[in-house]
C-alpha cells in the first residue's frame, strides 16, 4: 500500500512539473536560454558566499534563542538543513525538520524547538513584508498599487501577531497546562508549554529580544543584497526598489505555492507578472522569472551541500 508521505510526494512533483512545462511552453524554450547566455559567474559567487553569511546569521540566532552556545559551523549547519529542507520539501512539512536538527545540535525536546521556530518565522515574515512595503513606498507606478496594499495587509497583521500572540498564547498555554498532566507529560501540558514557551520569547521575557531582532533583519537585509547579486548575474536591469519588491515575492511566492515542490511552477509566474508590470515584454518578464527562480534554488542547494561538506571534513579533521 501506497504511503500517506509518498502520496503527498508524488502529487506535489507531478503539480511542480505540470506547471513548470506549462510555463516553459508558453514563455518559448528561446527566451529562457536568451535570459541565461548572459549570466555573469562573477555575481553569483558573489551571492553565493552572502547567502552563507545569511545562514550563519540565521543559525546565531537560532542559538540566542536557544540559549545555548555552540560552534559557529554547527549553527550554520542548523540554519542550512532547515532552509533546504523547508524549501524543497512540500506542504511545508520541511519546517519541522528544524526539530530534529535542533535536537542534534542543542538537545533541545520538541517544547523547545517549536517556540523557537515559531517566533523565528514570525520574524522571518515581518522582515519579508517589510522590505517589500518599503521597496513599494519608493514606487509611484499606479499599477503596483494592488502589491502595496497587499504587503501593508501582510506587515500590519504580522505586526499584531507579534503584539498580541505573546499574551494571548501565554494565557492559553497556562490555561492548557492546568488541564494537562504534568507528572506524565500529557499532549495537551506539552502543547500548553509550547505555547507559554513561545509567549515568554515573544515578550523578550528572557531579555533577548533585542537581538532577536538584530540577527532577523541583518539576516534579510543581507540575503536582500545577495538577491541582487543574482539581478545582476542575470544582466536584469533594477533599481533598489523593484529589487526589493520582486525580492520580497520571491520568497513570499515560495511559501504561499505550498502544494508544488520549492514554490516550483507558481513562484516563477508570480516574478514574472510583477516584472510584467514594470513595463517589460510578457514573454521576456516570464522569462526572467523563471530564471531568477532556478538561479535561487540552485544557489540554495549549492551552499547546502558546501556547508554540509565543510562541516564534514572539519569533523573528521578533528577526530
Amino acid at each position: 500500500m501506497i504511503g500517506r508521505k509518498t502520496l503527498l510526494w508524488t502529487g506535489a512533483l507531478f503539480i511542480s512539473a505540470g506547471l513548470f512545462f506549462l510555463l516553459l511552453w508558453n514563455i518559448g524554450f528561446s527566451n529562457v536560454v536568451r535570459v541565461f547566455q548572459g549570466v555573469r559567474p562573477g555575481y553569483l559567487v558573489i551571492s553565493f558566499f552572502l547567502y552563507v553569511l545569511v545562514l550563519q546569521l540565521r543559525g546565531m540566532r537560532f542559538s540566542w534563542i536557544m540559549g545555548c552556545s555552540i560552534p559557529a559551523l554547527s549553527s550554520l549547519r542548523v540554519a542550512a538543513l532547515h532552509q533546504f529542507y523547508s524549501v524543497y520539501v512540500p506542504f511545508r512539512l520541511g519546517e519541522a525538520s528544524f526539530l530534529v536538527v535542533a535536537r542534534n545540535a542543542y538537545g533541545a525536546g520538541v517544547d523547545r524547538s517549536i517556540p523557537v521556530l515559531i517566533v523565528s518565522r514570525l520574524f522571518d515574515l515581518l522582515c519579508v513584508a517589510l522590505i517589500g512595503l518599503t521597496g513599494l513606498m519608493f514606487t509611484i507606478d499606479a499599477s503596483l498599487n494592488a502589491y502595496k496594499t497587499f504587503f501593508a495587509v501582510l506587515a500590519a497583521l504580522t505586526l499584531i501577531m507579534a503584539l498580541v500572540l505573546p499574551k494571548l498564547s501565554g494565557i492559553a498555554g497556562r490555561k492548557l497546562k492546568t488541564l494537562g498532566d504534568e507528572s506524565s507529560r500529557s499532549k495537551l501540558w506539552s502543547f500548553g508549554n509550547v505555547l507559554v514557551s513561545a509567549s515568554e520569547m515573544l515578550a523578550g521575557g528572557s531579555g533577548r529580544y533585542p537581538m532577536l531582532v538584530w540577527y532577523s533583519v541583518s539576516s534579510w537585509l543581507v540575503s536582500l543584497v545577495s538577491f541582487m547579486f543574482i539581478l545582476l548575474s542575470l544582466s536584469y536591469g533594477f533599481n533598489i526598489s523593484s529589487g526589493a519588491v520582486l525580492f520580497s515575492l520571491a520568497n513570499l511566492m515560495g511559501v504561499l505555492a505550498f502544494f508544488t515542490v520549492a514554490g516550483i511552477g507558481v513562484s516563477e509566474a508570480g516574478l514574472g507578472a510583477a516584472i510584467a508590470l514594470q513595463g517589460m515584454d510578457l514573454h521576456q518578464a516570464m522569462a526572467y522569472g523563471l530564471g531568477i527562480r532556478v538561479a535561487m534554488i540552485v544557489l540554495l542547494a549549492a551552499v547546502t551541500l558546501f556547508i554540509e561538506l565543510l562541516y564534514r571534513l572539519m569533523n573528521q579533521a578533528s577526530d
